[in-house]
């Protein structure tokens, strides 16, 4: 079975009653893509070289199946963060600028809300906080500054 995307998991989990069911939920439906989201949203040492706030953008409104793009993108995530490799160094800050709005523009809205609020650290769902995240998976956060 595929993976749900993120937003369906992250918005099924705001439905939850009680913590431990929250957790068993995350961990259910845990993908090696979530684990990035969730790092690059609530790991400090990860730097975005954006600005603050919503860029201009448009809504993508196309329908989207249920496991969305986000997933894909992931891989390309390091380009907007502070970092060693030649990508990162030599981007221009209008070129990392276009490419997250790219990025955006190309996602389902719902993910795209998700790729923003991880540039401001904050997901855009209830109770999936840092503090959350790190009850979930104890093992992923230990290195998180």
């Amino acid at each position: 079975m595929p993976a749900k995307s993120l937003h369906s998991v992250f918005s099924e989990n705001e439905k939850i009653k009680g913590k431990i069911e929250r957790v068993r939920h995350m961990r259910e439906n845990y993908t090696p893509a979530m684990g990035i989201v969730l790092e690059f949203t609530y790991n400090t040492a990860n730097k975005w070289l954006l600005p603050k706030g919503v860029p201009p953008y448009k809504k993508n409104e196309i329908p989207w199946d249920n496991q969305g793009q986000l997933h894909h993108e992931v891989r390309r995530f390091y380009l907007f963060t502070e970092g060693n490799t030649d990508a990162q160094r030599n981007l221009t800050d209008l070129r990392r600028e276009s490419l997250f709005i790219d990025m955006l523009e190309n996602l389902p809205d719902e993910e795209a809300k998700i790729l923003l609020g991880m540039k401001e650290s904050k997901l855009p769902y209830k109770g999936i906080t840092k503090k959350f995240i790190m009850d979930c998976f104890p093992g992923m956060c230990e290195t998180w500054e």
